[in-house]
């Protein structure tokens, strides 16, 4: 990617004025230069790259071995980076950078005429899914019961048609109890809210998929909806500090950190003790 022009970070219109929970993450990139920024982008698209070259080996081998015809591939991550934008680095958060992830199924080469299911090929979905959905997912492309206690669901359904869906919401939870950050989305919306100091975020991704516009202001009955929404998710657990009252109740409404906290919490690596959640 040396001469290959690299797009600069997008800032949003509320990346001034961000959550406590961001600013541990936000002082990474601090004194990066113009020129370190740009070389960190490289380096992640040429990563991106050779994992390509080496899915192509393994595909060529699979073929090789005449295993195509009865292989189904599922190809994903676990996390993307935020490589800048809205001033922040790494992961650990609900914004694009870090969450929107690829996730490829593709089912047996069809080349085999003795196979009774066809899959149209280069279908795209748009609803939401999660990692907990590839288990669900292998167990029922080998015919296996899936259990009840399994929170993820076999994608079968939106592989065999792409206009379906397997839920209406997805709940993400990261953090140490007392600092969350808690997101919901169905694909157009996503609301985040931060437990420790009540900041929220509210994103129309359809129309705005790099997040550059906070609509928690501009547009508080949506908000509210989606606030209503995430109370609900969180009100089926046995028992979540972050509702209190049938509300979102934040554990230091308002909180700002100073620079020192933000250094005794990187050093500590505080933000990282309990990143599962409440199950």
């Amino acid at each position: 990617y040396e001469r290959v022009e690299i797009p600069k970070p997008v800032v949003g219109d509320w990346a001034h004025d961000q959550p406590a929970f961001h600013q541990v993450n936000k002082s990474f990139g601090r004194d990066m230069t113009d020129d370190q920024i740009e070389l960190a982008i490289r380096g992640f698209y040429a990563s991106v790259t050779q994992i390509d070259r080496q899915i192509n080996r393994i595909i060529g081998t699979l073929n090789e071995e005449g295993m195509l015809e009865n292989t189904w591939i599922i190809f994903t991550s676990d996390h993307g980076d935020n490589l800048g934008d809205h001033y922040r680095w790494q992961k650990s958060n609900f914004l694009k950078g870090s969450t929107n992830i690829p996730f490829i199924i593709t089912p047996p080469f069809q080349k085999n005429p003795s196979r009774t299911e066809t899959y149209k090929l280069g279908s795209v979905n748009n609803s939401v899914i999660g990692l907990q959905d590839i288990l669900p997912t292998c167990l029922d492309i080998a015919g296996v019961p899936i259990p009840i206690h399994v929170d993820g669901k076999s994608l079968l359904p939106i592989v065999r048609n792409s206009a379906e869906s397997v839920r209406d919401v997805i709940l993400g939870e990261f953090g140490p109890i007392g600092r969350r950050s808690l997101m919901l989305t169905d694909g157009v919306w996503k609301y985040i809210w931060y437990e420790e100091d009540n900041y929220e975020l509210l994103f129309n991704i359809q129309e705005d998929p790099n997040e550059l516009r906070n609509l928690s202001f501009k547009c508080p009955v949506i908000r509210d909806e989606w606030k209503s929404k995430l109370i609900q998710v969180l009100s089926e657990r046995k028992y979540d500090p972050a509702i209190k009252n049938k509300m979102l109740n934040a554990s230091n409404p308002g909180y700002k950190l100073d620079d020192t906290e933000i250094y005794k919490r990187i050093n500590s690596l505080h933000l990282y003790n309990n990143p599962k959640g409440l199950h």
